[in-house]
């Protein structure tokens, strides 16, 4: 909950907002020791030479989970996190007439 209130307020002030950004491994050491996140998935946007790679962090038991966006040159930055992770509904399929 503490980090929603964060991400809150930073939405609030956007021009005092900083993302929190460090080297890939460094990003993933804390993910994993704080909050024992794991990746989960990942995804790539742009194309070669302006690449993002966004990994997408989770943990199972507190039901936290963090996105970070990684550059070609591995400088990661946190792009949003939260918590209370849970499955989506199922869509809704219409009826068919025949």
């Amino acid at each position: 909950m503490k980090r929603i209130a964060f991400l809150l307020c930073l939405l609030a002030f956007p021009a005092a907002a900083q993302m929190q950004c460090a080297p890939l491994e460094k990003m993933k050491e804390a993910l994993t020791k704080q909050y024992q996140e794991q990746p989960m998935m990942m995804g790539n946007a742009g194309k070669e030479g302006q690449t993002l790679t966004a990994f997408f962090y989770v943990n199972r038991e507190t039901k936290t989970w963090t996105i970070i966006g990684v550059d070609d040159k591995d400088n990661a930055c946190i792009i949003v996190a939260g918590d209370n992770l849970r499955a989506a509904p199922a869509p809704r399929v219409p009826d068919v007439k025949s």
